[in-house]
């Protein structure tokens, strides 16, 4: 017979056996709850509403799309402005508009069909805030401003070049010890020996930098200093910002990822962008970013397994930004599963890699099923804190599928330049390339360091014993007029300082020709500055001033030609053929229209007779 404290131990037992049994169902409904629902199977087929109207053809194709967590529908947009052309629907502007209001192309053209002058600066703001109007956008500048100062360098050397030639040819002929000796041996010798420079593998950067070292030489202190300074510019266009260039513009190569990631997040795809992400993210497994396109389009499909699979092993090396996306995208799919805990653990993973208003509005909603309001409230109301348009939007979307239940965050524009700006096989191929066709095949490819050296190298050794005479531009040599100043020379100087002496009719003579040669000269700058800006400045000794407008005409003259025909990323559309040439003519104009004012100037405060 038991005693009373063991009938009252073993009823305890009991209790206590039965609470655990009962705490531990509820802790494992806890943590496992019924799945979300997750759109799967095959997208619709077309023929299915073939015989649909058009309008309701797209409002059904916006409606599965944007089930499946498409917010930017671009293809759509296009039928709908496409079939907006005639003008008998220009409701469908509206519904483009709203398919796609975030794509350059589709803002451009909208604005084009509707005439409003405000949505063509919706249209340019939406292209800098793409990541291929970016690319874009900046590969189309690098291409315009490196042909500006290559134009600009090439004319400020040559005729620097041409004007300094005579006078090397004038020094040349003193290693014959003659007095006076013609330069157009030596001038011949000059040109021959630039001439020769691609016979040893020069390119053309190599020999506009031999140029202008003689140029450098013999120009007076600030002409000097000013073609050192465009070898100075030219070097930093074949050297670091063609390297910045090249990388920018491999990212529109036919092979590149990015933009399908892009397209991924931010449209439809195009066709063979997942075998591009499949491809990239086999051969470089700790790139992060071909992954999380592939991710977003299995969770779009359904596919969780496949998800899971694409982001295991997430690389800690990657940016904090893409961890917390792939945590995020994997919380999510074990949410959509019904495991609350392990989408607590992938959510809280992507918050503490970097917290941002999706993972914690996504947190919340797992918190809130595992029944911890506490913590579902205080992560909702910081993340409506954070990004309360965002937290809006989807919690007006109708509905209880994966996407509109949680956020799935975009990839930040910055990851995708960090991407772009990173050294890559194509890039290094490119630049590679343009430096062997600019320095020649026999040139290092570090050669680019010894352009501004050239020009430097002209600016120390500057010679002064041989210039020029203001008045009739005839050689000035201290060897052969030892008596001459240092900018007339001995004849001028005579029929300047005694004219009484001096037979008049020798001297009449001499002045016709010294007029007759400034009214070519004059004449010739004016038909110059008509046909190139920039050069009358160049030949008056304003050196940087007329290379500053040589290169600015460079610019418009390769946005006007060049950039049009240049491969662009599709959703910039026509923009790409409209801004180059507001840009060009915008640059031209101005140019132009200064430049017959100061040669009709010239004309005026310069009488011909003079």
């Amino acid at each position: 017979m038991r005693s009373p404290r063991g009938v009252w131990g073993s009823a305890w037992g009991a209790a206590l056996l039965a609470s655990t049994l009962v705490c531990g169902s509820a802790r494992a409904e806890l943590d496992r709850a019924d799945p979300l629902l997750v759109p799967s199977g095959p997208l619709p087929v077309p023929e299915d509403s073939a015989g649909l109207p058009l309008g309701d053809r797209l409002q059904a194709a916006e409606t599965v799309l944007r089930g499946r967590g498409f917010r930017e529908m671009p293809v759509l947009a296009w039928a709908a402005l496409e079939a907006a052309k005639d003008g008998t629907r220009p409701n469908f502007i509206e519904k483009a508009l709203r398919l796609a209001p975030r794509t350059p192309g589709v803002l451009f053209e909208a604005a084009r069909q509707s005439g409003g002058a405000g949505a063509y600066g919706k249209a340019v703001l939406a292209l800098l805030a793409s990541f291929p109007g970016m690319i874009w956008l900046l590969s189309t500048l690098g291409v315009a401003l490196g042909l500006g100062v290559l134009v600009a360098t090439a004319i400020v050397v040559s005729i620097g070049y041409g004007r300094t030639l005579a006078l090397h040819g004038h020094e040349l002929g003193h290693f014959t010890d003659s007095i006076d000796p013609p330069s157009w041996p030596g001038m011949l010798l000059g040109i021959s020996a630039l001439a020769m420079l691609p016979l040893f593998g020069m390119g053309p950067l190599v020999i506009l930098a031999v140029a202008g070292m003689l140029a450098a030489l013999r120009l007076p202190r600030r002409a000097s200093l000013a073609v050192a300074a465009s070898m100075a510019a030219l070097c930093l266009c074949a050297g670091p910002l063609l390297d910045a260039w090249s990388k920018i513009s491999a990212v529109q190569g036919q092979g590149d990822t990015l933009l399908a990631v892009w397209r991924v997040e931010r449209g439809l795809p195009l066709p063979g962008d997942e075998a591009k992400l499949s491809l990239a993210a086999e051969r470089a497994p700790d790139d992060l970013l071909p992954r999380l396109g592939l991710a977003t389009m299995f969770v779009r499909r359904g596919d969780l397994e496949a998800t899971e699979r694409i982001l295991a092993n997430v690389p800690t090396s990657a940016p904090a930004a893409l961890r917390s996306q792939a945590f995020n995208v994997l919380g999510s799919v074990q949410l959509a599963r019904g495991e609350v805990k392990k989408a607590v653990e992938w959510l809280e993973d992507a918050r503490a890699a970097e917290e941002s208003a999706a993972v914690l509005y996504n947190l919340s909603q797992a918190y809130g099923r595992a029944l911890r309001l506490e913590e579902h409230s205080a992560l909702f109301i910081a993340a409506r804190e954070r990004d309360a348009e965002l937290i809006h939007e989807h919690t007006q979307i109708g509905g209880t599928t994966f996407h509109s239940y949680l956020i799935q965050p975009r990839i930040p524009l910055s990851s995708f330049l960090a991407a772009a700006l990173a050294p890559s096989t194509q890039a290094a191929d490119l630049a590679r390339n343009v430096r062997i066709w600019t320095l020649g095949r026999r040139a290092p490819a570090w050669s680019w360091v010894l352009l501004p050296v050239f020009g430097l190298a002209g600016v120390v050794a500057r010679r002064k014993g041989i210039t020029r005479c203001k008045r009739c531009a005839k050689v000035i040599c201290t060897a052969c007029s030892p008596d001459a100043a240092a900018d007339i020379c001995v004849t001028c100087e005579r029929l300047r300082s005694n004219a009484g002496a001096s037979d008049p009719r020798l001297r009449r003579a001499q002045l016709d020709l010294d007029r007759a040669r400034r009214r070519r000269l004059r004449l010739g700058l004016f038909g110059a500055g008509m046909v190139l800006p920039g050069l009358p400045a160049v030949f008056d000794g304003q050196v940087m001033s007329g290379y500053l407008r040589i290169a600015a005409v460079g610019t418009a003259v390769a946005l006007l030609t060049l950039v049009p025909r240049l491969p662009g990323p599709w959703e910039v559309g026509n923009l790409g053929v409209a801004l180059p040439n507001v840009f060009g003519f915008g640059l031209l104009i101005p140019l132009y229209a200064l430049g017959l004012w100061a040669a009709f100037l010239r004309l005026r405060t310069r009488k011909l007779g003079a």
